[in-house]
């Protein structure tokens, strides 16, 4: 019984790497962003701004349903008025995270992230500039098509980040088209 299992495992194992190869490998990849800033500007109130803002992204598919992936992101200048007083945020972080994929067919799929985020950010309240970083972690998610080796996804995500223990950038929300190149 031991033999027939064993030979069972071997089979599987030899038979399923090539299958799955096609679904393997590096990718690389650039996206547009969209992000959603809010500013905690004390007793002045809230600021609120969208910017767009640009990513650069690689990963390492490891099967059709799983992928590591990393990511700088840059969140563009996000700038609003609080009674007079002006308010300015820049944003960058790094994220490093796991992706979860299921595919629909051979060319749409639907995607999960969770990842860890370092983020830096400056920001100026009236003429006061801080530069604030921390660590915290990204969710998010969205769907994408597959055109052989290029494929183009768009991607909602929430980046839970306390800069400095404060909470003047209060977890920016992003929007996002990427398109990914695998070889």
């Amino acid at each position: 019984m031991r033999a027939l299992i064993g030979i069972f495992t071997a089979s599987v194992l030899l038979v399923s790497g090539p299958v799955l190869a096609k679904d393997t490998g590096w990718y690389t990849g650039l996206g547009m962003t969209y992000t959603d800033f809010k500013v905690n500007a004390g007793a002045l109130g809230t600021a609120k701004d969208k910017t767009p803002g640009f990513l650069v992204l690689g990963g390492y598919q490891i099967s059709p349903h799983i992928a590591f992936e990393g990511e700088l992101a840059y969140s563009g200048e996000a700038k609003d008025s609080i009674n007079g007083t002006n308010v300015k945020v820049n944003y960058n972080s790094w994220t490093v995270g796991i992706v979860g994929n299921l595919p629909i067919g051979d060319v749409f799929d639907v995607f999960a992230k969770f990842g860890a985020t370092y983020g830096q950010g400056e920001y100026t309240i009236g003429d006061v500039k801080t530069t604030a970083r921390d660590g915290g972690y990204t969710v998010g998610g969205g769907a994408g098509m597959n055109f052989g080796s290029v494929d183009l996804r768009l991607r909602y995500e929430l980046q839970r980040v306390r800069l400095d223990n404060s909470n003047v950038v209060d977890n920016p929300t992003r929007l996002g088209l990427d398109v990914l190149f695998r070889f």
